[in-house]
């Protein structure tokens, strides 16, 4: 295929940029470590890959030669068929492949399509507005998880060293975990919003804090409220580690992490734990607090759901 003449200093230098995100994206992800807007980021790489793509494939003289209806099957189809590749092939070198990806990479060949291939000959000025309304609708929906990434993380840093207690928006998405999670609340116990939990029988089932300012330098203890609804005393493991327990010799150890079990009453139940516990629950080593980045509770395999409420997790 023949590209179109005098674009060539352009091609060139988009073609360049196309092979360096494609090295990027067969050697590796962002860290564990990384926070949510870098991985969101991340992940919007896709849409300008695939855009890029499709603008080099586009401007061919052959596909500029067929119908728009035909240039427009060809090219997503492209992007669908090369997506899905590329998940596939990042799969099975043990990368992060996700279907949600492939939506991405048709976002960005839908945006180049509605800003380059809609020829005035074949499409009204109104109908051109509005695809490209559609588009831009498209890509901001595609955009959001960054932004909310990027608003979540500022809030974060203001309310540190409070780590979360329900009062903000999107603060759930710090939240993960094999339980279903909601933010809710009880006006007969308390006017906050709490973190309603609820177990999986059977199984370690919990919620864990995995996006939150990571040093813990400087404060004495790690403080946590609950509220227990039941009638009867629920036992839980609280556990929290730092960045070595996921990267250093002893990766994923039970024995390279700070874990403690706690009976919750019912009713309201603080537990104050001190920092000076967390960093020496490890005889090899100390655990860093200027590096945490997980703190979790679970109950461990319960014969039957139960709902806890989680009001505030701090430092003091």
């Amino acid at each position: 295929m023949k590209y179109r003449i005098g674009k060539a200093p352009i091609t060139l230098f988009i073609l360049i940029m196309l092979l360096v995100a494609t090295y990027f994206m067969f050697h590796g992800n962002p860290d564990v470590q990384a926070e949510r807007s870098t991985k969101a980021f991340w992940n919007l790489g896709h849409v300008a890959y695939f855009a890029l793509f499709t603008l080099l494939l586009g401007e061919t003289r052959t596909m500029r030669s067929l119908p728009v209806a035909t240039r427009w099957i060809y090219l997503l189809s492209f992007s669908l068929v090369f997506g899905i590749a590329i998940e596939y092939i990042q799969h099975d070198i043990a990368l992060d492949s996700q279907v949600s990806d492939v939506l991405r990479d048709l976002v960005g060949g839908f945006l180049t399509l509605t800003f380059r291939h809609l020829d005035k000959t074949a499409f009204s000025f109104w109908t051109r507005r509005i695809i490209r309304g559609i588009a831009i609708f498209i890509f901001c929906v595609a955009a959001s998880p960054l932004v909310i990434a990027l608003v979540d993380e500022y809030i974060a840093v203001r309310q540190f060293p409070v780590l979360s207690d329900f009062e903000t928006p999107f603060e759930l998405q710090r939240w993960q975990g094999k339980a279903k999670l909601s933010i809710s609340q009880l006006p007969q116990v308390a006017p906050d919003h709490l973190l309603k939990v609820v177990t999986r029988p059977g199984v370690y089932s919990g919620a864990k804090l995995v996006y939150m300012p990571s040093n813990w330098t400087g404060y004495r203890f790690l403080h946590l409220k609950f509220y227990n609804p039941q009638s009867s005393p629920v036992r839980i493991a609280i556990r929290a580690h730092d960045l070595e327990h996921e990267t250093g010799r002893y990766r994923l150890s039970t024995y390279d992490r700070y874990q403690h079990q706690f009976v919750l009453e019912h009713g309201w139940n603080v537990i104050d734990i001190s920092l000076n516990d967390v960093a020496r629950a490890v005889k090899h080593r100390k655990l860093d607090l200027s590096r945490m980045i997980n703190v979790s509770f679970y109950t461990p395999k319960p014969k039957k759901s139960e709902t806890l409420y989680l009001s505030e997790i701090s430092l003091r």
